[in-house]
């Protein structure tokens, strides 16, 4: 018989995560400006469900956003950086439901990094992390042709 856990652990209110080069770590109000930057973006726009324009209302609205759906155990979403400094983008783990066992994952990397391999490095270091800290057993990423 195959033994799943019934709870997922907790991921800790200030999640920091490095490795592959990049730095995981937290968005902060003093980020929102930077966010502008990052996700005003016709291709992040194309891509994903955020805002367009994305001003600085819409960003503090994802922030808030996304605080309160790693409070409610359906996303974790890290800045994406190299030093734990300025954003260069964002990785994310996200749930269906709070008590899923299997995630997908996510990223958005800014125009002016892209190329850099930050979104695989970003990846690779939160599926190490999905799978040892976060005990899933499952995460899948879908790319788009």
């Amino acid at each position: 018989m195959i033994h799943e856990p019934t709870a997922r652990p907790t991921v800790p209110a200030r999640l920091r995560l490095s490795g592959e080069g990049v730095v995981l770590r937290e968005w902060t109000e003093n980020d929102l400006p930077a966010m502008t930057e990052l996700f005003d973006d016709p291709e992040i726009a194309h891509w994903t469900p955020l805002a367009a324009p994305f001003d600085l209302a819409a960003a503090r609205a994802y922030l808030a956003t996304a605080r309160q759906a790693r409070v409610d155990g359906l996303r974790v979403q890290p800045a994406v950086t190299t030093d734990c400094r300025p954003p260069l983008g964002e990785v994310l783990v996200i749930y269906r439901n709070a008590n899923d066992r299997t995630a997908s994952l996510g990223y958005s990397v800014g125009a002016a990094h892209r190329g850099r391999r930050l979104g695989s490095s970003a990846l690779t270091v939160m599926t190490e992390y999905a799978h040892h800290t976060m005990d899933l057993p499952r995460v899948t990423l879908s790319i788009e042709a």
